[in-house]
């Protein structure tokens, strides 16, 4: 029998640092900041970076200077800050009727472009449709809006009450005016969604909301590469996160979102740092922090307008690396990783360096679609998520409690070099991954 000494975390941090350090032959002293970046990003006073908030633009500004001293270019060739302007909806009034019965305000909500809409069952213009007991509610929905010919009325069953008033609250903040909304949620037809437990055989409606108009940044550099300086890999991550909300038993009602996604956002500066220390890049590489992940993907949409996607090779996305995964010190995942050979290229260039890359095995939560990789993926990008989470089982996941102090900086700086080695031959220009099959997508 072979008696085997039991490795600690701590030891098996030191092996995989000594492998990954060798095999990049690079000095990594600038990961010791990586703290200092979080701490920073989460601090309660940037108020846990919601979009619109002072927090949110000091984390945009922050992250510029950090890519500015790693030695980036800006992404335009004058500013780090990709700016762009979404429209706030502020719903003014909302009345209708049903079957004659006055029809309750927080049971209606409507799509449209404009600041009125007066329509009711005699509406030529109107087609009519149903999300019954038996439907999936946002499925439905999707698919209703994107074979939407004419404007729509849709009636949904009252045991959708839930998904129903989560889409109410987040359909009547932002989405006029924004086209890319998730790919396929756009129509430029006006729809009206009622929920109801009545056999609709008349309704009405006049629905009264007022646009404003907000800018937002991206954060966007750019490593030119060598002699494939047109094809360009992606390392992205999300800075902003919640706000203030609810508090939790301690009173603290600020979601500092360290993990979720200050550390990510400090992995894409601390390969940024690294990328410009190694500068044998051939191919372009773009380092890319989002605004309004949360809330939409607004952010890695509005980026996808200024970068032709056949030209993109692939993107990294990084989300939630501050904890150790479940399959313990020395692991990853990789989101999607069935639509293209992004990981297998990834897990083969760590071969023999003790870490492993391995499929989400959490398919039941749809944490391929849920972060910005979604966008790029959506236009045939082999586009993945890496995270070291447990997705919405994540201990501290929006809540107050993700704070910088509960992070693991040395695991989270293993994650760092491993991503840095893995997109090795990505970097050089020998492998490409393949194209995502955009038909086989699940879509919600």
């Amino acid at each position: 029998m072979i008696i085997m000494k039991k490795i600690t975390a701590l030891q098996i941090g030191f092996l995989l640092i000594t492998s990954l350090s060798a095999q990049n032959k690079v000095t990594w002293s600038f990961l010791s900041e990586t703290e200092r970046i979080v701490k920073t990003l989460s601090s309660d006073d940037w108020t846990g970076r919601r979009p619109f908030t002072e927090g949110n633009d000091k984390a945009a500004a922050f992250i510029a200077d950090e890519f500015k001293t790693a030695g980036l270019q800006p992404w335009d060739g004058k500013s780090f800050l990709q700016s762009f302007t979404i429209d706030l909806i502020h719903l003014v009034s909302a009345n209708g009727t049903i079957n004659g019965e006055l029809l309750d305000e927080k049971n209606v909500f409507v799509l449209i472009t404009g600041d009125l809409l007066k329509a009711n069952d005699k509406s030529v213009d109107f087609d009519t449709a149903y999300i019954t007991k038996t439907d999936t509610f946002y499925l439905k929905l999707g698919r209703l809006r994107r074979s939407q010919e004419k404007n729509l009325v849709v009636f949904v069953d009252t045991s959708h009450q839930r998904f129903f008033k989560s889409s109410k609250t987040f359909y009547n903040k932002y989405y006029s005016g924004f086209r890319e909304y998730n790919s396929f949620y756009y129509s430029d037809k006006e729809t009206v969604v009622i929920l109801t437990d009545k056999k609709p055989a008349s309704w009405s409606i006049e629905y009264r909301q007022r646009i404003e108009k907000k800018e937002l940044q991206n954060v966007v550099g750019v490593l030119p590469g060598k002699n494939l300086q047109e094809q360009k890999i992606v390392f992205s991550a999300h800075y902003d996160h919640l706000g203030i909300g609810k508090p939790n038993n301690e009173g603290d009602s600020i979601y500092n979102g360290a993990n979720d996604d200050a550390s990510g956002t400090a992995a894409v500066i601390q390969l940024a740092h690294h990328f410009c220390q190694q500068r044998n890049n051939e191919r372009s590489l773009v380092f890319s922090a989002f605004t309004f992940e949360e809330a939409g993907g607004f952010g890695a949409m509005y980026f996808t307008r200024h970068y032709d996607s056949t030209k993109i090779v692939a993107d990294f996305n990084i989300e939630m690396i501050g904890t150790v995964a479940e399959a313990g010190p020395g692991t990853a995942i990789i989101t999607g990783y069935e639509f293209s050979d992004f990981g297998k290229i990834l897990q083969k260039n760590l071969e023999n360096s003790g870490y492993n890359f391995q499929p989400d095995p959490y398919k039941e939560m749809n944490l391929f679609i849920m972060s910005d990789n979604i966008t790029l993926a959506r236009k045939g990008v082999p586009a993945h998520t890496i995270s070291t989470s447990r997705g919405f089982k994540e201990p501290f996941y929006h809540t107050p409690d993700d704070e910088w102090d509960k992070l693991d900086y040395t695991n989270m700086n293993e994650v760092i070099k491993a991503i840095a080695a893995s997109a090795g031959t990505m970097i050089s220009g020998k492998d490409t991954p393949t194209r995502i099959d955009v038909t086989k997508l699940i879509r919600r």
